[in-house]
């Protein structure tokens, strides 16, 4: 689970199942208020939703954000006691990224990531795939289509 905003200011939940070798984006839930019980709730509406019960699920996959820590600690281990948090090592390696970025011996690296990104934001695919998946969610008219965050 990762929690970001999209380009109308709304807080965006994005949940993504791994089975196997297979991952997919399940569920993309705009949020009110972004906090432990929330983003809890939010596992377990997919869960059901899913007809998963709780003692399938074994990783927690997040970013390091203290409420998806509180979440797991004082929701979700205690409902689900196989369950191993991981916090995610792209957020991880990213914060230790940005102590480096304004070193002018990494500019070509900086460069590099820039370019990178480009190619995906600009990606006519992506931003299809993006629009068919909320339209097939439920969403009518989808605002700007987010841009993808550092990490």
């Amino acid at each position: 689970m990762d929690e970001t905003s999209d380009d109308c200011a709304r807080s965006v939940v994005n949940t993504l199942f791994v089975f196997r070798t297979q991952t997919k984006l399940v569920s993309v839930d705009f949020l009110e208020q972004v906090n432990n019980s929330t983003i809890a709730q939010t596992l377990f509406s997919v869960l059901h939703f899913y007809n998963i019960p709780l003692n399938f699920p074994r990783l927690f996959l997040s970013d390091s954000a203290a409420y998806m820590k509180k979440s797991y600690r004082d929701v979700l281990k205690p409902i689900m006691p196989q369950l191993i948090h991981l916090p995610c090592l792209a957020h991880i390696l990213n914060l230790i990224g940005e102590t480096w970025q304004d070193f002018p011996q990494f500019s070509l690296i900086k460069t590099f990531l820039a370019k990178i990104k480009n190619s995906f934001v600009k990606s006519p695919a992506r931003k299809a795939r993006y629009i068919t998946h909320l339209r097939m969610n439920g969403v009518a008219s989808p605002c700007k289509i987010p841009l993808p965050n550092k990490t």
